[in-house]
């Protein structure tokens, strides 16, 4: 009886594993832009995923969680519990939001989950369509960065313009033009990556960084590999934060054309004239429009505005010009890393976003640095010949 016992453990421990891996997968084919194969997959599994959906990013010690799943899966009929296969301390839920659900739904739920949680940080996002699951668990991540600091211990997605919706649909056909060679890339071995895959692993490590290891499950060197090979073909530096931003951009205008056709964009290259003609033009063409460069005042005026706000843009500005990396920032600032650390967990909570953690808003934050410098400098760019790459602050 004994040994019968252990033996059924092992069964379930089992079952419970392959079941945790099949939903990973789910997840995956959802964050890639696949609903159809991801609904036919859950149509499996149970239950079956909602049309429109509210990404929920639990924070808890790696041991809690399976404890937690269950306390999630019981407390939200219907939502997707997964064990974030990045971060060993996150859980993910995918709750289903049913039409017309009050205006405060949002708030309750956080505050339920944090509550059965036992008051862990709990980071929730906007309503979204199934579709847009990646943009959702962003949503849900930076959320978390301003939980972590609030006393309730959990916060919905402060809401702001997205920057490719600001510069408008003539963004799209940049894009196209940037990552054209890219798109057009054949490999020359069969076990080689094609463009598509190359893109794939980049829209992972802009968003993960080095864990886009295990989001993809590939070995470190072969995500250093497809990285260096995607900056080849796009003629791109991609140690430089600039260009990281540039890519991050191009891939986000992509996805949300592909998203919209036959929409604007259509229409667009159908008239002609400027935004017919918008491949031809640089990032800093875009930049320098009135909507953008009202939006990065928008964006940066917490940090600008908060005290001590001098010494918190200083901090931002050379951690951007340093690429997001701590030991440059914390020389050129003659301070310790810690208390460069300290200066951007004050920057995180004023503009709502995670800095310190991939998924992180860098991409973002230097675009609108760039758009004011440009602005500041009165920087009225002719049109460039290759849509390559922005200029860069000296």
């Amino acid at each position: 009886m004994c040994w019968q016992a252990e033996d059924n453990e092992r069964r379930r421990n089992r079952l419970e594993l392959v079941e945790a891996y099949n939903r990973e997968a789910v997840l995956h084919l959802l964050m890639n832009g696949q609903v159809s194969a991801a609904r036919r997959i859950a149509g499996v599994l149970r239950p079956a995923l909602p049309d429109v959906l509210r990404f929920l990013v639990v924070e808890c010690p790696s041991r809690l969680r399976p404890d937690l799943v269950r306390r999630c899966a019981g407390l939200i009929p219907g939502a997707w519990v997964v064990p974030c296969p990045v971060h060993a301390d996150h859980l993910l839920v995918l709750a289903p939001v049913a039409p017309g659900e009050p205006a405060g739904e949002p708030v309750a739920l956080a505050a339920a989950v944090a509550g059965a949680t036992g008051g862990h940080p709990v980071g929730v996002s906007e309503a979204v369509p199934l579709r847009e699951t990646a943009i959702a668990y962003g949503q849900a991540f930076h959320a978390l960065a301003a939980a972590r600091g609030r006393a309730q211990r959990y916060a919905t997605f402060a809401c702001r313009p997205d920057p490719v919706l600001v510069i408008g649909p003539a963004l799209a056909a940049w894009a196209e033009g940037l990552l054209a060679p890219l798109r057009g890339h054949s490999p020359r071995r069969p076990q080689d990556p094609d463009g598509a895959e190359l893109a794939t692993t980049a829209a992972s490590w802009l968003a993960f960084s080095a864990r886009a290891t295990a989001h993809l499950k590939i070995h470190r060197n072969t995500l250093s590999a497809r990285i260096r090979q995607t900056g080849q073909l796009l003629d791109l530096d991609l140690d430089r934060l600039a260009d990281q931003s540039l890519l991050a951009l191009a891939l986000r205008a992509e996805r949300l054309s592909a998203a919209c056709r036959p929409g604007p964009m259509a229409h667009d290259r159908a008239k002609g004239g400027t935004e017919g003609d918008a491949a031809s033009l640089s990032l800093d063409d875009f930049l320098t429009r009135p909507t953008a460069v009202a939006w990065a005042h928008g964006l940066l005026r917490p940090v600008r505005t908060a005290p001590p706000a001098a010494a918190l843009a200083h901090t931002l500005d050379v951690w951007l010009r340093n690429d997001a990396r701590l030991g440059p920032t914390a020389t050129e600032l003659a301070l310790s890393a810690t208390a460069v650390r300290k200066r951007l967990t004050r920057i995180e909570d004023l503009l709502e976003r995670s800095l310190l953690r991939s998924p992180s808003d860098r991409h973002e934050l230097w675009l609108a640095t760039h758009a004011l410098d440009l602005a500041e400098a009165g920087t009225a760019p002719a049109p460039a010949s290759t849509p390559a790459r922005p200029s860069r602050p000296a």
